[in-house]
C-alpha cells in the first residue's frame, strides 16, 4: 500500500519543478498582480490639486495631514495651473493655502486662509474640504490656547503653549462621536476587519486549493482501473489506510498552495496579527471539512473522471455565486464551502 503511495509522490519527485509552480502558483500570481493592483487603487482616488501660497510651517503641516488619506491624491500646483487643470477636469478641485494662512489662524481669521476652486460637475471634494477645515480648526484652537495664556501673562511659551495643546489632538480628537456600522439586520460591524478585495483574492485561493485536491484525486481512480487497489485490499485486507493516506497526503498539499498564498497576501497587505491568527485558525476548520467532504463523496460516488468534474463544477459554483455582485439567499446557499469561509468566520464581522 505504502508503495503505490510512495508512487504517487514520486512523480513529484521526478517533475519537482513543475511541483513547486503549482504548489507556489497562488502565492506568485498575488506577489506579480499586488503592485498592478496598487496603482489602480491609487488611480481611484479623488485628484485634488493644492497650492501653497504661505511659505510657512503650518501650511506644509495642512497639507501633509490631509495627503497621509489614501483617498486623496495630492497634486502641487501652482495657482494658474490648479485653475486650468480644475476646468479641464483634471483634478476634482483645488485648494489655495494663501499668503498670510500662518497669521490668520493664528488670529483666528480662518475664512480668508484658503480659496476653494471647483466647477458644478465636482462631487467628490467636499470630504476634502472638510478635512482641510478640520486641521484648520485644530490649528486655530492650538492657537487660540497659546493667545489666551499669553494674554494672562503666563510664563509659558507661545511656542510651547501650542505644541502641548496639540498634542491633546493624538491619537484622537479631545471631542469626537463613535459610530458604529450596522447591517440591516443591525449587527455591528467592527472596524477591525478584512477590506472586500482581500475576501475576494482569499476565495480565489481557496477555490484554487481546493481543484487542486480533486485534480490529485484522479490517481485514485487509476490505481482503481490498473487494479492496485484489489491488490492492496488481497494483501491488506483493508484498503482504509491507503485512503486515509492519500488524503493526507493531497490535501497537505492543497493546503500548502493555499496557506502560503494567504499569509504571503496577508503579511504584504500589513494585516493586524489579531485577524491573521483568526483567519488562520478558521480556514484551516473551513478547508479540512471541504477536502474531507469532497473526498467522502468522491468515495461514496462513481470514482471516476466524471466525479471529479461534478465536484469541480460544485466548486466553481460555490465560488461563483460568492463573487457575484447579487447575494444569493435561502438555506440552500449554507451548503456551498465559500459562504462557510468568508461570511461564518466567528473573527470576522458578521461572523457567527
Amino acid at each position: 500500500m505504502l508503495t503505490y503511495l510512495s508512487l504517487n509522490v514520486h512523480k513529484w519527485k521526478r517533475r519537482p519543478f513543475l511541483f513547486l509552480i503549482v504548489l507556489l502558483l497562488p502565492l506568485i500570481s498575488f506577489f506579480t498582480l499586488y503592485p498592478l493592483f496598487k496603482t489602480s487603487v491609487s488611480d481611484t482616488a479623488v485628484p485634488i490639486a493644492i497650492v501653497v501660497e504661505d511659505d510657512s510651517e503650518w501650511a506644509g503641516l495642512v497639507q501633509e495631514r490631509v495627503g497621509v488619506d489614501k483617498r486623496i491624491r495630492i497634486r502641487d500646483m501652482s495657482s494658474e495651473e490648479a485653475k486650468e487643470a480644475v476646468q479641464k477636469g483634471n483634478v476634482e478641485a483645488a485648494f489655495i493655502l494663501q499668503e498670510g494662512f500662518m497669521e490668520n489662524l493664528k488670529s483666528g481669521n480662518i475664512s480668508d486662509s484658503v480659496e476653494w476652486l471647483r466647477t458644478e460637475g465636482s462631487d467628490l471634494d467636499v470630504f476634502v474640504k472638510e478635512q482641510i477645515g478640520a486641521e484648520m480648526m485644530r490649528l486655530a484652537l492650538n492657537a487660540k490656547v497659546a493667545n489666551t495664556l499669553q494674554n494672562w501673562e503666563s510664563s509659558v511659551e507661545w511656542e510651547e503653549a501650542f505644541l502641548h495643546s496639540d498634542k491633546h489632538w493624538q491619537p484622537d480628537p479631545l471631542f469626537q462621536m463613535e459610530f458604529v456600522a450596522k447591517s440591516p439586520e443591525q449587527r455591528e460591524v467592527l472596524e477591525n476587519q478584512l477590506e472586500s478585495w482581500k475576501l475576494v483574492v482569499m476565495a480565489i485561493f481557496f477555490l484554487y486549493a481546493w481543484i487542486w485536491f480533486i485534480s490529485l484525486l484522479n490517481e485514485v481512480s487509476r490505481d482503481e482501473k490498473a487494479g492496485r487497489i484489489a491488490r492492496v485490499l488481497l494483501l491488506r485486507s483493508t484498503v482504509r489506510r491507503y485512503y486515509v493516506m492519500h488524503f493526507l497526503i493531497f490535501g497537505g498539499a492543497a493546503s500548502a498552495a493555499y496557506f502560503l498564498a494567504l499569509n504571503g497576501m496577508l503579511y504584504i497587505t500589513n494585516t493586524g496579527q489579531e485577524l491573521v491568527v483568526g483567519w488562520n485558525v478558521w480556514s484551516v476548520i473551513v478547508l479540512f471539512t471541504t477536502l474531507l467532504l469532497s473526498y467522502i463523496v468522491f468515495l461514496l460516488w462513481i470514482r471516476s473522471a466524471a466525479s471529479l468534474m461534478a465536484i469541480i463544477l460544485f466548486a466553481l459554483i460555490s465560488f461563483t455565486l460568492y463573487v457575484l455582485p447579487f447575494q444569493a439567499s435561502g438555506m440552500w446557499t449554507t451548503l456551498l464551502p465559500h459562504n462557510w469561509l468568508i461570511e461564518l468566520n466567528p473573527w470576522e464581522a458578521g461572523g457567527m
